[in-house]
C-alpha cells in the first residue's frame, strides 16, 4: 500500500513519524526484513505487539518477531514461538514455525514436543507420505525414543538455514505471507512491485 517506494525509503518515513500505528510498526519491521536488518525488524514488530488490539494481530506481530529473530537470536526467536503456542495453541502457522527453529536448535527434547505439538494440530503428517513428503527422523538424548514424523513439501516459513539469503526478500515475503494468513488479510502476494525490483 505504500506505492513504489523502496524499503529504505519507507523505513525512513516510518522512522521520522511522531505518530505510528500498530500498521505502520508491522510495515517498518518488513521494511527492515527486507533491508536485512532482522534485530531492527524485531524490535519494530514487539512494538506492534505492543499495540495489538486483537489476538491474531498480537500473534501475527509475534510471529514476525520471531522470524526475524531467527536470524540473530535462536534462543530468543524459540521463547517467543514458545509464548506464541501458549497464547495460540491451535495456530498450525505458529506450530509449523515452532518446530523449524527447534529443528536448527540442537534441542532435541524441544524437536520432540514441538514435532508432537505439530502432529495434534495436522495427523496427516504422519504415517504415509503425504504430498511428496520429507521424512524427519528425531532421536531424543540417548533413549530409543524415535519420533517419525512426515511433513509436506508446503512449509509455511522454511527455515532451511539461519544464515540469511543473498536476496533478504525471501525471508520478508515467506514472512508476511504466513502473517497474512494469521491475521486474516486478504491473500494478496507480498513481494517486490513491478515498478521497483527492491520496493516492498
Amino acid at each position: 500500500d505504500r506505492g513504489d517506494k523502496t524499503p529504505e525509503q519507507i523505513a525512513r518515513e516510518l522512522e521520522l513519524s511522531a505518530q505510528k500505528t500498530y500498521d505502520d510498526y508491522i510495515d517498518l519491521g518488513t521494511a527492515y526484513l527486507w533491508m536485512g536488518e532482522y534485530l531492527k525488524a524485531a524490535e519494530a514488530y514487539e512494538v506492534a505487539a505492543q499495540q495489538a488490539d486483537t489476538a491474531p494481530k498480537l500473534i501475527g506481530a509475534l510471529y514476525n518477531k520471531s522470524g526475524a529473530l531467527a536470524y540473530v537470536s535462536l534462543p530468543e526467536a524459540l521463547r517467543t514461538a514458545d509464548l506464541m503456542v501458549r497464547l495460540a495453541p491451535d495456530n498450525v502457522e505458529v506450530a509449523w514455525l515452532r518446530y523449524g527453529l527447534y529443528l536448527h536448535s540442537g534441542d532435541n527434547l524441544g524437536i520432540a514436543v514441538a514435532g508432537d505439538h505439530l502432529l495434534a494440530l495436522d495427523p496427516s503428517l504422519s504415517g504415509e507420505a503425504v504430498l511428496e513428503p520429507v521424512t524427519v527422523a528425531i532421536i531424543v538424548t540417548g533413549v530409543v525414543a524415535v519420533v517419525a514424523v512426515v511433513v509436506s513439501a508446503y512449509v509455511a516459513v522454511r527455515i532451511s538455514e539461519l544464515i540469511p539469503p543473498e536476496d533478504r526478500g525471501v525471508v520478508a515475503v515467506r514472512i508476511m505471507e504466513a502473517y497474512a494468513r494469521i491475521v486474516g488479510m486478504a491473500t494478496r502476494p507480498f513481494g517486490p512491485v513491478d515498478t521497483a525490483s527492491d520496493a516492498i
